[in-house]
């Protein structure tokens, strides 16, 4: 791992404690605990009487027994027929009451709740304090018992490299204590496993259906066994997954005592997960992790195991950095980078749509699972801008993995060559049912795919261009180009399609020429047509590509983008698939022509006059982007404030608006990722944009923001930028070419500038409105900036990075005595 210097990283640590998680009170709910994590395993620390809970996690348990549909009558050709003839009802009765889940009725994918670890004190908690230290991601905090003198001071974290967690309570000595009171207490510290929490009914959607014990128990499930070790050290917690595997927790406790303290460690580790290849297996794969659970118990050295943790941590915080005036703003930025980091980790499965903190005690909403209509996309924005590509891997792989189970399911649905998805799947691409529109779209895998374009324009990895992605793209474009049918016009169009969400599974959810669909058939045109042309690929289809962005327009009207072609935005909806030109495909932008301008600006005016009434959490930081394509600041940031009123105090999102602010209609409180970290992009968006290879620096920071400094920040075509912004004027542009590319920067310095090489010599002036454009070598650092003095000026000033907060306060998350926000 490389290493950083002291400076830099004690800078950074310094930096992070403003925004750390302070707990001045208990979380006494799971939903306002503390989140913990290692892309694999996860816990929520949280409490209540005399118990600590940790509810544990892990992301490769999961049910992955599946519905396999009828293809007689699942198809294509069937779902248009029905459709074009209007016999909605029939449709969705062969292609979703059939297959889809309800109430948890059927066995199908989703991710599995898990048991907690319970900490039991032989009194109450009477006071409770701690801080999530995020540069760590190590809690410390202390507890008061009743009827006990001395507090309890403890350490809590996930190992970042091996599936441990470490829990060490420490109990200092004092003067005029009895020290067997001490070793009494000790001794009567309880530590267990329990399943109880599963067996209350319901969750935040469906708060009537059957507990996640009697649902599993219907699903086939046998009871968990709990056993010790040969030496009667570990306690193990054995739960077998019907036909695909299991999972398998040991734990330990641990006295340690000196002249100074007592302590107690305690070490969790969970093993295990289910998969296809476990069939048969199960037997052998258990012993495999029980041993494996052995040797990671053996290490009792916890001072070795901070350091090997820390290790990560240290060089994830060193890929970027960001300071704005916003404190409150800036601390979300942070903690979602956290939460980002603790839940995707190169070598792992992706972030699904609760990570690693499946909803303690009821089946997880929407089975936990991925989906690929949005929330898949809106986690994995903003590892490309903020420079955290090894985040982004778990997601390449895992649609480059799933990619044959997608051709299969194209050739079994449609009959073609292609690539079909499905809304939600499982940890193999297993469908999970649901709305048979949502379920239908064809566009789910493309969109998911346009994830993978995005590191690609950021990488500029041509390997992977031509490797992994060109294929991909081809595909995804095969699919779409067979569904194309001529219109009465002899235009070609396609006949069925769905914006995503609009209308719910309702017949009017279907329409011709859905604005994101068309949207993302031309972004596969143009995509495949840099690609041929940077691979050097002859490109034989070129008089056909030109055929279809001729005919395959946008469906518009005065008001703007319409959802599809004859139907306006009628009402508020929290998708904004028709919006997809202006983000995150940027095919329509606020440098194309007037019709271009026009359609953003009518679209943006649409939306305002639809309200917000029908939107969830995830709606505000996706239109903050938006806005910020649309050049917008004030909105862009507006969007942003608002979201604050979608999260708990630990900053988890939960999609409605229980505490009735009057933004939604929507109150429930399921807990999803997705929007959390959408919002990092957001912020990124308004500090530097790269969309058709120009950088833009600092386009969309609202006015009141006179400075603002980021570092690090990732452009497309590859490039490292470092600014400073003081006063409303940019001080300095530091670039770092990554692949050797042409180099253009929008020239919004608002004075001459002269470029710098890495040796500070003078290359290049540019005209005070001229477009910064200069060639660079691969691995070169330049400078932009008014003059060598006030570039050294600036490199003295950049080392004094904490931008002035326009509200002082800090550490707004967590759980206060009194709310923060």
């Amino acid at each position: 791992m490389k290493k950083k210097s002291v400076k830099q990283s004690d800078f950074l640590k310094n930096y992070l404690q403003q925004h750390d998680m302070v707990y001045e009170l208990m979380p006494t709910e799971w939903l306002s605990g503390i989140p913990m994590a290692n892309g694999e395993i996860g816990i929520m620390l949280w409490g209540e009487n005399n118990r600590i809970h940790l509810t544990l996690d892990k992301n490769d348990v999961w049910e992955i027994r599946e519905i396999i549909p009828d293809y007689s009558e699942f198809n294509y050709q069937n779902l248009k027929n029905l459709l074009l003839n209007k016999e909605f009802g029939k449709a969705k009765q062969i292609f979703e009451s059939k297959v889809a889940q309800r109430n948890n009725k059927k066995v199908h994918p989703t991710r599995l709740p898990l048991p907690r670890v319970e900490i039991e004190f032989p009194s109450n908690i009477k006071e409770f304090d701690s801080r999530l230290d995020l540069f760590s991601a190590i809690c410390n905090g202390r507890i008061k018992l009743k009827n006990f003198q001395i507090p309890l001071h403890f350490r809590c974290y996930v190992h970042s490299q091996t599936n441990l967690v470490i829990f060490r309570f420490n109990i200092r000595h004092c003067e005029g204590i009895d020290t067997e009171k001490i070793s009494n207490l000790i001794q009567n510290i309880k530590l267990s496993t329990s399943i109880e929490h599963l067996k209350a009914k319901g969750n935040a959607l469906h708060p009537n259906q059957l507990s996640a014990y009697k649902t599993l128990k219907s699903w086939g499930y046998k009871d968990p066994v709990s056993y010790k070790d040969a030496w009667n050290e570990i306690d193990f917690h054995w739960q077998e997954i019907p036909e695909y595997g299991g999972y398998l927790i040991g734990r330990k406790m641990i006295a340690d005592h000196s002249a100074e303290s007592h302590s107690i460690i305690i070490l969790i580790s969970l093993e295990g997960g289910t998969d296809e290849t476990y069939k048969d297996k199960i037997v052998d794969l258990k012993t495999f992790w029980e041993e494996k659970i052995v040797n990671q118990l053996k290490c009792e050295d916890t001072s070795q195991l901070v350091k090997e943790h820390k290790e990560f941590w240290n060089d994830y915080w060193s890929k970027s950095f960001v300071s704005i005036p916003d404190s409150k703003l800036e601390n979300l930025f942070y903690l979602e980078l956290y939460k980002l980091g603790s839940s995707s980790r190169k070598g792992k499965l992706p972030c699904s749509l609760q990570g690693l903190w499946t909803k303690d005690g009821t089946m997880p909403p929407w089975s936990g699972d991925y989906h690929l209509d949005m929330n898949i996309q809106e986690t994995y924005w903003p590892t490309y801008p903020t420079n955290h590509l090894d985040v982004a891997e778990p997601l390449n792989r895992f649609l480059l993995g799933n990619k044959k189970r997608f051709e299969e399911n194209c050739q079994n649905f449609f009959g073609f060559k292609g690539v079909h998805s499905g809304c939600a799947i499982g940890r193999n691409g297993e469908r999970v049912f649901g709305y048979y529109t949502a379920e239908y779209w064809p566009g789910n895998i493309v969109w998911a795919v346009h994830n993978l374009w995005l590191y690609w324009r950021f990488t500029w990895d041509k390997r992977f261009l031509k490797r992994r992605l060109l294929p991909y793209l081809e595909d995804c474009f095969s699919t779409y180009s067979h569904l194309l049918e001529e219109d009465e016009n002899g235009y070609l169009c396609l006949p069925i399609s769905y914006s995503p969400e609009y209308y719910e599974n309702q017949p009017k959810s279907w329409g011709k020429n859905a604005t994101g669909e068309i949207g993302l058939i031309r972004f596969l045109i143009h995509a495949l047509k840099e690609a041929y042309a940077i691979l050097q690929i002859d490109n034989d289809r070129e008089e056909y590509f030109e055929k279809l962005l001729y005919e395959l327009d946008y469906p518009a009207d005065l008001s703007g983008f319409q959802i599809y072609e004859g139907e306006q935005l009628n009402f508020s909806h929290r998708h904004f698939s028709h919006l997809m030109p202006i983000h995150p495909l940027g095919l329509v932008t606020r440098d194309g022509d007037r019709d271009d301008q026009y359609l953003i600006e009518s679209s943006l005016k649409k939306i305002r006059e639809m309200g917000t009434g029908n939107w969830t959490g995830w709606s505000w930081p996706w239109m903050s982007l938006i806005a910020s394509r649309a050049g917008n600041g004030e909105m862009a940031w507006k969007m942003l404030q608002d979201y604050f009123c979608f999260i708990t105090p630990n900053s988890f999102h939960i999609n409605g608006d229980p505490r009735k602010f009057g933004l939604s209609h929507f109150t429930y409180n399921p807990m999803t990722l997705e929007a959390g970290f959408c919002s990092i992009a957001a912020v990124s968006e308004m500090l530097i944009q790269s969309w058709n290879g120009i950088i833009r620096i600092f386009p969309t920071i609202p006015e009141f923001w006179k400075d603002a400094y980021f570092q690090s920040l990732r452009t497309e075509r590859a490039f490292l930028i470092d600014a400073l912004l003081l006063n409303r004027k940019i001080l300095f542009v530091k670039i770092k070419s990554l692949a050797g590319n042409e180099c253009i920067i929008e020239n919004s310095f608002g004075f001459k500038t002269k470029l710098f090489d890495q040796k500070f010599s003078e290359m290049k002036t540019f005209k005070q409105t001229e477009m910064l454009k200069f060639n660079t070598v691969k691995g070169e650092t330049y400078f932009i900036a008014r003059s060598l003095m006030s570039l050294q000026d600036s490199k003295h000033l950049k080392d004094k990075v904490h931008i002035e907060k326009l509200d002082s306060k800090s550490n707004w998350f967590g759980k206060k005595r009194f709310p923060s926000f």
